[in-house]
């Protein structure tokens, strides 16, 4: 869950099959998107990730691919959530991955009645 009281950091988009997982995770915990990948992945017990050097990552487990990411903003006093930029390691968030579910990604990332911005 997001703290919508400026929550701030980086975002992955990854897929498996026709399941899409947007991971979000504040900058100090997770400096770079490959983080984000590894520590969600082997967390949640769905694949196995090897952390290479720098800020890259292997999925070993078939099936999985990061579709880009970015960074995020919580807005409070507006009720939105930003999607905007990109990751170095895995290029730019696929922006037609995420639009079918524009109107309900806030909702599941625990900001309702925020509305979500992509840019």
């Amino acid at each position: 869950m997001l703290d919508p009281l400026g929550g701030e950091g980086k975002f992955v988009c990854i897929l498996n099959g026709a399941d899409l997982h947007v991971v979000l995770s504040p900058i100090a915990r997770t400096p770079y998107h490959a983080n984000i990948v590894g520590l969600y992945l082997e967390q949640e017990g769905l694949a196995r990730v090897e952390m290479l050097a720098g800020p890259n990552c292997r999925i070993e487990t078939q099936g999985w691919s990061v579709k880009g990411g970015g960074y995020y903003a919580a807005l409070p006093h507006e009720r939105k959530i930003r999607f905007y930029g990109k990751s170095t390691a895995f290029g730019r968030y696929a922006r037609k991955l995420l639009v079918p579910f524009q109107e309900t990604l806030p909702q599941r990332l625990g900001l309702p009645g925020f509305t979500l911005s992509l840019e």
